[in-house]
């Protein structure tokens, strides 16, 4: 496995974690995941495949995701690709009991379920929680949250509070609960959409008015 700008990358679970290595297959897989460019990852460079730069061999670096997007990032075979799904399928957001529906919005009144980092070496924690408040921001949107249960390192409190930006919820992936009424969800969610179907049936009522007085 070579280094970004060499022959090639990995990141740190394909080679800290996953024993032996094909090294002599470099597959050329981009990196598509749009949920995790925004993390920063640390990177163990291996042994160049063209035999440069072998003082750099085991130094550890930090790399932004999406710099090894950027670069067209290819990794080397594991093993045994099974554990890789499975790694994989840790990382990210699942639905629990409650949480069943994908959330990609969500609004005040949700009941949620995500998964997120939890340190700078893989671990996460998953948290589900009623979101209180949406907030705009310049940058997209604030969750205020009540915590229902959460597990991982540094878990917070069931019933403390905590604030999330509406990126970090989703970027694993987020599921809700169902309302038991949706439309009215809907309307949370597009409060400017109702209010234009509102001017819309008065304006098409005051039409009808003239029309008949006429």
């Amino acid at each position: 496995v070579a280094f970004p700008g060499e022959t090639g990358g990995t990141r740190q679970s394909d080679t800290l974690k996953s024993g032996t290595l094909k090294s002599e297959t470099l597959k050329s897989e981009t990196l598509k995941s749009e949920t995790l460019k925004s993390e920063t990852l640390l990177l163990r460079i291996a042994t160049p495949a063209d035999g440069t730069a072998p003082g750099d061999a085991g130094r550890i670096v930090e790399m932004r995701a999406q710099s090894l997007h950027d670069t067209e990032c290819a990794r080397a075979a594991w093993s045994d690709e099974g554990l890789r799904r499975l790694e994989a399928a840790r990382q990210y957001s699942v639905p629990s009991a409650a949480c069943r529906m994908a959330c990609a919005e969500p609004v005040a009144g949700d009941r949620i379920a995500w998964t997120e980092a939890a340190g700078r070496t893989g671990e996460v924690r998953t948290i589900e929680a009623v979101v209180g408040t949406r907030t705009a921001l310049p940058e997209g949107h604030e969750l205020a949250l009540r915590v229902i249960r959460a597990f991982g390192p540094d878990a917070p409190e069931p019933g403390g509070s905590i604030r999330r930006t509406e990126a970090e919820v989703t970027a694993r992936g987020c599921f809700r609960a169902e309302w038991s009424d949706e439309a009215r969800r809907e309307q949370v969610l597009h409060p400017q959409k109702e209010v234009r179907e509102q001017t819309r049936t008065q304006d098409l009522e005051l039409s009808l008015g003239k029309g008949l007085s006429m």
